[in-house]
């Protein structure tokens, strides 16, 4: 384990340095990100993973949804699937700006507390949607307001086109995200700097976690659950969805 943890040191510090990250790395540094986190003192690990805490300093975790009216309801309601199962570790809320009531795409009504820049640190989970092209365009004070809730969350969840959202806040410089289809001019004009992995179902890079699509934001929270309690817990919630875990899917 010493071995794999120099190793992925020195494949850390050259793989930021890379304008195209090699695929099939990513599996190698999302393990080694775990194990170096969960054995080290400090709040980040020595890799440059990011600040995920370890399990043990909580007794449940906050699950942070952050909703703006037509976001997408399987952006939502997989991940938050996946936490509701394990009620013992996590706790969820639903936030939005200004509170009150919050529609999706599809019609599903949501109330809302409104954001509070000084809400408990925890998991923060950003969908996509056809409204979040709409925040980007037209809701500055939104986009500077996400910009602190994800400096204080301790995980970021990004699902589909939520990435995308996220990257207008300058958060994702130079970070490894799950490749979603896009615009290719959208691409250009909003996701400069953001290295964007193909072929992919989710990614790990520190403590921020991409999918590519609404589905496969699923296997990205059973993989968050992996991270933060253990792969029995992961299985369990997988379980009692009745859901195929494709684990092998997310590291490539």
């Amino acid at each position: 384990m010493v071995l794999r943890f120099f190793l992925g040191t020195i494949f850390m510090m050259g793989f930021h340095n890379m304008d195209i990250p090699p695929r099939g790395l990513l599996t190698f540094l999302h393990f080694d990100k775990i194990l170096s986190v969960k054995s080290c003192e400090s709040e980040e690990s020595e890799i440059g993973r990011g600040n995920l805490v370890k399990w043990e300093e909580w007794d449940i975790m906050n699950v942070n949804v952050f909703l703006f009216d037509d976001f997408n309801s399987m952006d939502v309601f997989g991940p938050v699937e996946v936490f509701g199962k394990l009620p013992e570790h996590f706790h969820i809320n639903y936030w939005s700006v200004s509170g009150n009531i919050i529609n999706s795409s599809q019609g599903a009504k949501l109330w809302t507390e409104p954001v509070d820049e000084e809400m408990e640190n925890g998991i923060l989970l950003i969908p996509g949607g056809r409204g979040a092209r709409r925040v980007i365009h037209h809701e500055r004070e939104t986009i500077e307001l996400l910009q602190k809730l994800v400096s204080n969350a301790d995980t970021c969840l990004m699902v589909a086109d939520g990435s995308g959202f996220l990257a207008q806040t300058g958060v994702l410089y130079r970070r490894n995200i799950a490749e979603y289809k896009m615009n290719e001019n959208w691409k250009r004009m909003f996701t400069a700097a953001v290295y964007w992995i193909p072929n992919v179902s989710w990614v790990a890079d520190g403590k921020f976690y991409s999918s590519s699509s609404s589905l496969y934001g699923i296997d990205m929270a059973l993989g968050v659950v992996a991270d933060l309690i253990d792969i029995d817990a992961a299985n369990k919630a997988a379980e009692a969805m009745g859901y195929t875990w494709k684990q092998e899917l997310g590291f490539f």
